[in-house]
């Protein structure tokens, strides 16, 4: 009998040692263009964003596409070229261009590896001007920590037209003023500390939201006032003033489709008694490989953008501060501030201080 326990533990530890790990093949995709794409009637607002799809790995991220030919055409058969002015981002030669009310525009793509792309044209409708824009300190516990999710909500205040079919979308651009430009983990002993060299200009990180799916239809609130959109959160990380300029977009019948199945897809969590979900198709088609898939979408937009400084000393709570590098001391050289898409020594347009 007691033979028994030695035999069924012997007996398992058998079995288990005859299993053949599964190491499935890593799935290969074909690298796929994404393009996420608008131009505006305000300069230096119109961007196009190139991305090529990644291997399907839990680790994969997206890579830009670079060195690619990018211009667009109105209805009138201009031309307006695009420059890369950072690495993925694409913009028009001539800073001062902008888009005009009322036109069509259609977005032209060739990448370094001979595919070409073409958008549907979309037509540059006008928006109505951003009435207000405000904030309110709202904090709430993290899950799980003892921690607090501490910040200020932004909120924006509109009047839809008495004309029916009209669609918003709501972006933000947050100008970040820069003590260093360039940072440098130097680690002893098993010690990192993060040395920062001071900016050799005043200098701006540019933070925007790229991707925004924030957007709404008027065909229920048709003619009236849009209050307390929400536009997003300004983290509580310090007291100091955080400038953010609120855009708000018009869209045509064709964009507000794409970006409210983002959103959809997006709020998706994954229950069970979540909605089916929908299929995304963008505006993007290859127009020299049969078959070859692109994602994203290409618009236009009248634009209204409003500036605001959220003062964020004006609550009693402690921020949840971030720990920032140590500055170099002298002689250390100083960094330039280097012009990108992500990084600027112009003032922002409503910048006071």
């Amino acid at each position: 009998m007691k033979l028994l326990p030695y035999l069924f533990i012997s007996g398992l530890l058998f079995a288990l040692s005859c299993v053949t790990p599964y190491n499935p093949d890593t799935l290969k995709l074909e690298q796929k263009l994404i393009v996420d794409g608008l131009v505006t009637d305000q300069p230096g607002r119109s961007l196009v964003t190139l991305s090529l799809t990644a291997d399907y790995t839990l680790g994969a991220l997206n890579y830009f596409a670079t060195k690619a030919t990018v211009y667009i055409v109105d209805g009138a058969n201009k031309r307006v070229d695009y420059k890369e002015s950072s690495v993925g981002i694409y913009q028009p030669v001539d800073a001062t261009w902008k888009g005009v009310t009322g036109q069509n525009y259609t977005l032209f793509v060739q990448t370094s590896d001979g595919r070409q792309f073409k958008s549907t044209p979309q037509q540059l409708n006008t928006v109505s001007p951003i009435d207000t824009i405000y904030y309110q300190y709202s904090q709430k516990p993290i899950t799980g920590t003892l921690g607090f999710d501490k910040g200020f909500d932004l909120f924006a205040d509109t009047r839809d037209p008495a004309t029916p079919g009209n669609y918003y979308r709501w972006s933000w651009t947050h100008y970040e003023p820069l003590v260093f430009c360039r940072t440098n983990d130097v680690t002893t002993r098993g010690n990192t500390v993060t040395y920062g060299s001071y900016c050799c200009q005043t200098c701006w990180d540019i933070i925007r939201c790229y991707s925004c799916n924030n957007v709404a239809s008027d065909s229920r609130i048709n003619g009236n006032k849009i209050s307390r959109q929400p536009i997003m959160r300004v983290p509580f990380t310090s007291t100091d003033r955080y400038y953010v300029e609120v855009e708000q977009q018009s869209l045509t019948a064709e964009g507000y489709q794409y970006w409210n199945t983002v959103a959809q897809l997006t709020q998706n969590n994954g229950g069970i008694f979540d909605a089916t979900p929908v299929q995304l198709k963008g505006n993007i088609t290859c127009t020299n490989r049969e078959d070859e898939p692109a994602f994203g979408f290409f618009g236009a937009s009248g634009v209204s953008v409003k500036a605001i400084f959220v003062d964020r000393s004006t609550t009693s709570e402690t921020p949840n501060i971030i720990q920032q590098p140590i500055g170099l001391p002298p002689p250390a050289a100083c960094a330039n501030c280097v012009e990108s898409a992500y990084r600027t020594q112009n003032a922002p347009r409503f910048w006071k201080y």
